[in-house]
């Protein structure tokens, strides 16, 4: 099977003295070629025959286990793996999820009709019991040293005391009822750190002790599973991105990535279970589809895969060990061994960029408003989000939201299927006075941004609804630039009227329209990848560049000194382009695997953010075209629009699915070669 490094997480490895200061195995180069993975890994299965029932749970180190009669889910057996030796029975009521004590001592068990319960395994008695504690409990873990018990119930995390079933502290993600879920939660093995995943994949570090943050959360690395290495410095994460699985290394202090990202598994297929070896030298995957596989942990290498005999497995584990290997929902294991004489040769060439996780506020759902999504744009100077969907424009400042009712005329067209128009598209003056709705098949209105007040209807903009799109923009002036028929139209936005047309011979539809920042450029992008640039004070077209992406633009950005151009494709590429002349800078940018929905400039114009129909966010070096930063996973649906924040330093994305997020993405301090 051939692996490929993920071109859409980011450019190989690190380097650099603060990662060699910050983390054990943060040196990493390229790898000379592994001798064959023949014979390296070996997994057959364990000597136990395969139980009629399901195991509920296993202890971290494998030796004790808990399982469920497949038919009747009120009894309970705690045993001991390896001999069955049956150390505790119970009766709960329909036992929803449970977990054992590393020690075998303690076994915690949420239940439907007695929530949950604490029992001490060898007197074989409840010890605690609380009808409030959480039934359908999303994860429970043990901490390593046993004495400390963890629970994820929806967006609240709760730490118990093992023995007493006492309450140590509670965390809370987010509020109100649209927050974000914690999936799973794991112990580092030193039990100081008490690491939560959400379901975006965002990483809360929290103190084990006090459940206090430890730092803001890591955004954007999408986690699906992990694991701590021994010595707690570093862990491994799987994710899914587009339609592959990701496994990646990263420090656990610094937030440094330490490894290449690889990819493997298609869409049919997941990773269920990640672990370190002991050393710490490897990791090990298992997936859905029955692939076990051994990586090189310092560089993301893959030295050996092998295939279980039972595909479509769920729920696997892996022992703290790396020996052992449990399918907890068909009740059988494997064991592993690895041949410790993997030789390996390292060269120091090849060194990139530093690349640290992305912190930040974490993200705000727009929903919870009610607030239909079709359409967002950001205003530069002040962050002002502008949304639009549904019958209403809506006005996002900080924690401020108003609405303004749009009337939205007919469509003009007797034949149409459409039922209800819906704001498509919006725009904002520079000066953050005036917005537009651009809604389907209707009439663009302009409105007061500060009163929602309409101020015009931009006259025969119907007109063209149906087959030129209804994309839209300011000039720096604050005229107002359409689509027409034959090129586009600047409008008086204070009265609705044509001012002036402007032809054109653009192949195909005009897609997207763009205006300089503070000079009278427009660029205007086409249905077939088409590109024109025009002076709009002298009404003269620059340049017509023909076909510069497969697919038509999707978007444009203009550098704050108006000297670069930055194009998006429905491609998923970026390309950028010297305003005066045209010419193109650099080579294309193979940026996201879905098209380009969004771009921006950082302030000083050495970055370009990109978000795309994939829904990630990126952050470029405009000098090399390379990421500073994986691609970030924020989003559920396409990103509708990027921005960095001035008085921040931030970047701010909005995707359709109508969150709002704050990543600090590392711009200012980032190293590129």
């Amino acid at each position: 099977m051939v692996i490929s490094l993920a071109i859409a997480l980011l450019s190989p490895c690190i380097t650099c003295k603060e990662a060699h200061s910050a983390e054990p195995g943060s040196a990493v180069m390229k790898q000379a070629p592994l001798e064959s993975g023949d014979g390296i890994l070996t997994v057959v299965p364990s000597n136990k025959q395969a139980i009629p029932h399901r195991i509920a749970a296993i202890s971290a180190n494998g030796r004790y286990e808990a399982t469920i009669s497949s038919e009747q889910t009120e009894h309970i057996v705690v045993s001991e793996f390896d001999t069955g030796k049956v150390l505790l029975e119970g009766n709960p009521t329909y036992v929803r999820s449970a977990a054992i004590s590393p020690d075998g001592r303690w076994l915690y068990v949420s239940s439907t009709g007695l929530g949950g319960q604490l029992w001490h395994i060898p007197t074989k008695t409840v010890v605690a019991a609380d009808r409030s504690w959480p039934v359908y409990a999303r994860d429970i873990q043990f901490s390593p040293d046993s004495a400390r018990l963890a629970i994820a119930d929806n967006n609240t995390i709760v730490v118990l005391d093992s023995k007493m079933g006492r309450m140590i502290g509670q965390f809370q993600i987010g509020e109100g009822r649209n927050a974000p879920y914690a999936n799973r939660l794991v112990f580092s093995p030193d039990g100081r750190k008490l690491f939560a995943f959400v379901g975006n994949g965002d990483i809360y570090r929290l103190d084990a002790d006090t459940l206090q943050p430890i730092g803001e959360p890591w955004l954007g690395i999408g986690v699906f599973n992990m694991a701590f290495s021994a010595d707690s410095r570093r862990f491994a994460a799987t994710r899914r991105l587009h339609n592959t699985m990701q496994v990646v290394v990263i420090g656990a202090v610094s937030g440094l990535l330490l490894s290449s990202p690889a990819s493997v598994h298609g869409n049919d297929d997941q990773l269920q279970a990640v672990t370190f070896t002991p050393d710490g030298r490897f990791l090990l995957t298992a997936s859905m589809r029955g692939m076990v596989t051994l990586w090189e942990s310092a560089t993301g290498e893959m030295i050996a895969q092998k295939s279980l005999s039972q595909p479509y497995l769920v729920n696997l584990r892996f022992d703290r060990d790396a020996k052992r290997l449990y399918s907890l929902e068909h009740g059988i294991s494997w064991d592993i061994s690895i041949r410790p004489t993997v030789s390996q040769r390292r060269d120091a060439s090849g060194l990139t960029a530093q690349v640290v996780l992305p912190t930040g506020s974490n993200y705000r759902n727009i929903a919870e408003a009610e607030i239909a999504t079709e359409s967002a744009v950001f205003h530069p100077g002040s962050g002002l989000l502008i949304i639009g969907g549904g019958s209403k424009l809506n006005f996002i400042d900080g924690d401020k939201i108003r609405s303004t009712a749009i009337d939205i005329e007919p469509d003009p067209n007797p034949q149409s299927n459409v039922s209800q128009a819906s704001v498509s598209t919006v725009a904002i003056s520079r000066d953050g006075r005036r917005a537009t709705a651009g809604p389907d098949y209707a009439a663009i209105g302009v409105y007061d941004v500060t009163t929602g007040k309409l101020v015009s209807i931009v006259s025969d903009s119907v007109e063209y609804a149906n087959m030129y799109g209804r994309s839209h923009t300011f000039l720096a002036d604050g005229k107002l630039v359409v689509p027409w028929l034959h090129g586009i139209r600047i409008v008086d936005a204070e009265k609705g009227t044509t001012l002036r047309r402007i032809e054109s011979k653009l192949d195909g539809i005009v897609s997207v329209l763009a205006a300089g920042t503070s000079k009278p450029w427009l660029a205007v992008g086409s249905s077939k990848g088409s590109l024109q640039l025009i002076r709009t004070d002298t009404s003269r077209f620059a340049r017509v560049i023909d076909h510069i992406h497969k697919g038509a633009i999707l978007t444009v950005a203009f550098s704050p000194d108006d000297q670069t151009i930055a194009t998006g494709g429905a491609d998923g590429s970026i390309r950028l382009f010297e305003t005066q002349t045209g010419n193109p800078i650099g080579t294309t940018w193979a940026a996201h695997v879905d098209g380009v929905t969004a771009l921006s400039f950082s302030s000083n114009g050495k970055y370009v953010a990109s978000g795309s129909t994939d829904g990630t966010v990126r952050v470029w070096n405009v000098t090399t075209g390379k990421p500073v930063t994986y691609a970030l996973v924020g989003h559920a649906e396409p990103v509708l629009a990027v921005m960095f924040d001035k008085s921040t330093g931030q970047l701010l994305s909005f995707g359709h699915d109508s969150i709002l997020r704050r990543w600090n993405v590392p711009t200012s301090n980032t190293h590129t070669q």
